[in-house]
């Protein structure tokens, strides 16, 4: 009987914590795959998908482990990056409208907030939307 000497290689944001192994004839190890949701700082939501791959010294043949990560960050979208609101008279109001949508699988708190030139002019509103639940 001889031992068994291997190496998983893995791709970021995966992680192992021992990638080089030799194992005696009849024992067994736990590997521990490890994932890193930080590892883009863009806050969007979205799937990994990579492999794990053994691949043995001494030997041609490889395994492979599939690997999968869902990450859910509270995104949303809105019907209109713009809004232009024309010319408006003196004494009236004109209202236009936004689309504002929970495009991820978890809650989103969100706040309106408008700035002007003066710091005691800042007005702020917040609010809620449940996940996005398919509709």
């Amino acid at each position: 009987d001889l031992p068994l000497s291997f190496s998983m290689q893995f791709a970021t944001p995966f992680t192992v914590d021992r990638p080089d192994w030799l194992l005696e004839p009849r024992e067994a190890a736990t590997v521990n795959v490890g994932f890193d949701p930080g590892y883009r700082a863009d806050l969007q939501s979205h799937v990994v998908r990579t492999r794990l791959a053994v691949v043995y010294h001494d030997n041609p043949h490889k395994d492979a482990v599939d690997l999968s990560a869902e990450i859910n960050f509270p995104n949303l979208a809105l019907s209109a990056t713009c809004v232009a609101f024309g010319s408006v008279l003196n004494d009236t109001t004109k209202r236009e409208h936004i689309t504002i949508k929970n495009t991820s699988s978890v809650p989103a708190r969100y706040e309106w907030v408008f700035v002007t030139d003066e710091e005691e002019d800042l007005v702020s509103k917040s609010g809620g939307i449940p996940e996005d639940v398919g509709a």
